[in-house]
């Protein structure tokens, strides 16, 4: 007869600890079956595993080997398990934002189910709380009709900050809608609540750069597409290419061309091979696509001025840091650029950049300006009229928004704002450097200049970009299928508690 195991019975075992010695320690471990069964619960949030994981043949067995005393629940128990934990972490969340005392910035994204009947709208905050930390928290997973209902819910529509969104009429309407419920008290500066998408701006203006190349393009992507379409063909690519002595280094990629800076990858790996699509075509008469010289030349010309708007992409995409601060400069640089090429001399570069800079005037010619105020905000930034890459008129705007929301400050607190701003701007730029962290120099300046700190700490948490989800994550729960007939509240629990990264025993 087998042995009865206590589940409270204590175990000598090896565990590995992958500490900084890399090795395995020996430490006591006391089997708590509560504390597993919570472990089970994170580990199918963490990894997105689906429910009925826990109703498998084989994990069941795993668990027995593992711990013959673990009982595996049930699909519905791990799904109320799951629900628990959420309830806990949110409660956390809603302290964590009732307890910061700077203001909230919002990103929404937007996707539709399966089933292409409704929409749903993720609903993330960006703070910088008291350890001057950048925090992100998913609140909801609604449905769109229910943003407002989502603010009320966590208590902050009397701490909003920004609201970035993509660039759309709907989005801009919906704006409207927000800021007439919410109240002129609120929200200290209408004029600056709306942040559009700098990722999805970037993305306008450079498909209507492209677009003045679409011929050459095409051919490059069909040319990519042909010698990429079996394994056999890619051999044959990448003898042609060593035989006329080119370093085979990156394989060809083809692009998506909804997405710009697949497209431009595309074009950089291809024109370094330019030579060995010349070689194929003479010996592959099914080969019809090889762009000619002129098309090359062309997309040599386009990709080298690219490569900018690429950079400041890449910058974009970091989120442990705020973007904000470095935002501005880009986009001046982005300017500059842009006005160069319209005199170049080349007749395709200058309709290229004529056609950017329409849509650049569009949307960035009245930058944001919580994103203006960032840069005067940044110690490491010169912010002297005279040394600026922007227009005097834009360093007079980027005052004047600063200005603006010290107003706003000044209603609530007796300060001498003037002063305090006029004796941070003449104080030494400090030096250029690529760990500078600006919000640690905020913590510790706080008592020298205790009411721009304020200002910082709301104006560094605005996001420039959408904070995207995977499509996977808002349209499946559960490893199922969202549809019509599935709770929302099965949507805020999964992308809620995506953000969940540490487990507490």
């Amino acid at each position: 007869m087998k042995k009865a195991i206590d589940s409270k019975q204590k175990f000598i075992t090896p565990s590995l600890l992958m500490g900084e010695s890399k090795k395995a320690n020996m430490q006591s471990y006391s089997y708590d079956p509560e504390v597993a069964r919570r472990q089970l619960a994170y580990m199918i949030i963490m990894h997105e595993y689906p429910l009925s994981m826990v109703e498998h043949a084989g994990f069941r067995r795993f668990c027995y080997a593992l711990q013959p005393a673990f009982h595996v629940i049930s699909r519905n128990t791990i799904k109320r398990d799951i629900f628990k934990i959420y309830d806990v972490e949110k409660l956390k969340t809603m302290r964590l934002m009732e307890r910061n005392k700077s203001r909230v910035s919002l990103t929404t994204d937007m996707w539709t189910s399966i089933s292409k009947k409704r929409g749903f709208m993720v609903i993330t905050a960006h703070i910088i709380d008291d350890s001057w930390k950048l925090q992100s928290r998913i609140l909801s997973g609604s449905i769109v009709s229910g943003l407002m209902d989502t603010f009320l819910e966590w208590n902050i529509d009397r701490k909003l900050s920004t609201l970035t969104v993509d660039n759309c009429t709907t989005n801009d309407a919906m704006i409207d809608l927000l800021l007439e419920k919410l109240g002129g008290d609120h929200i200290r500066c209408k004029s600056l609540f709306h942040v559009r998408c700098a990722a999805h701006i970037l993305n306008l203006i450079v498909k209507d750069g492209l677009d003045v190349i679409k011929s050459s393009i095409v051919k490059v992507r069909d040319s990519v597409a042909y010698w990429t379409a079996t394994q056999k063909r890619e051999e044959t690519f990448e003898g042609a290419a060593r035989q006329l002595g080119i370093t085979y280094g990156k394989n060809l990629s083809l692009d998506c061309p909804t997405r710009w800076n697949s497209t431009f990858l595309m074009l950089q790996t291809a024109i370094k091979y330019r030579n060995a699509f010349g070689r194929l075509k003479l010996k592959d008469p099914q080969y019809k696509s090889c762009p000619n010289d002129d098309d090359w030349n062309l997309a040599e010309e386009i990709c080298e001025r690219l490569e900018i708007f690429y950079k400041v992409t890449l910058l974009f995409s970091g989120t442990t840091y705020p973007t904000s601060n470095l935002f501005f400069p880009d986009v001046c640089d982005i300017k500059v650029k842009l006005s160069e090429w319209v005199c170049c001399g080349i007749d395709v570069v200058e309709e290229m950049a004529l056609n950017m800079l329409e849509k650049y005037d569009k949307y960035w010619d009245n930058t944001h300006g919580f994103l203006a105020v960032a840069v005067v905000l940044d110690p490491s930034k010169d912010c002297s009229e005279s040394s600026s890459k922007a227009p005097p008129s834009t360093y007079l705007r980027d005052r004047t928004s600063l200005s603006d929301y010290l107003d706003q400050r000044k209603k609530t607190k007796t300060v001498h704002v003037k002063s305090e701003l006029d004796r941070y701007l003449e104080e030494e730029q400090l030096p250029m450097c690529d760990d500078f962290d600006i919000l640690a120099w905020w913590k510790s300046n706080g008592l020298k200049y205790p009411v721009l700190q304020a200002i910082a700490r709301d104006v560094l948490a605005v996001p420039v970009l959408l904070w995207h989800r995977s499509p996977l994550l808002v349209l499946v729960v559960g490893g199922e299928s969202k549809s019509g007939s599935h709770n929302d509240e099965d949507m805020d629990v999964d992308d809620c508690m995506s953000d969940v990264t540490t487990v507490d025993d």
